[in-house]
């Protein structure tokens, strides 16, 4: 039992390529080929866009939490192209879940969740899911 919890565990890491090593190499990469291809200037650029990036994905995996939804609401967000003649509405459900802690967390709501449903964003993860 504890020999295939092992096994899935490792499994599980190897399929995780946004894993904050995986995406240093590929940053790294980036910059060296951009520096070399293009100069300083873009490699710059593209230095500051690998720290973006990597903040972004360290406090997402390194964020726990959950709660319970609240309510669910539908709102209209612009997906189009802000120089194109047609505006490009679409409708996307948001759900507001009351945390643990007591504060209010709102975020892209899955076809199947309901008011009510306990939603937990593990440690390590990028999804949430309900349980």
């Amino acid at each position: 039992m504890v020999k295939k919890k092992l096994v899935e565990s490792s499994a599980d890491s190897k399929n995780n390529y946004l894993s904050t090593k995986n995406v240093l190499i590929f940053w790294l990469v980036v910059i060296v080929l951009g520096w070399l291809i293009f100069g300083s200037g873009l490699g710059l650029g593209l230095l500051v866009a690998s720290i973006i990036c990597l903040l972004i994905i360290h406090f997402s995996i390194n964020s726990e939490w959950e709660g319970t939804i609240q309510s669910i609401k539908s709102k209209k967000v612009y997906s189009g192209d802000p120089n194109a003649d047609v505006s490009d509405f679409r409708e996307v459900n948001y759900a507001y879940i009351k945390l643990s802690s007591g504060k209010t967390k709102k975020v892209q709501a899955y076809p199947d969740w309901k008011v009510g449903d306990k939603i937990k964003k593990e440690k390590g993860k990028f999804g949430y899911q309900k349980f």
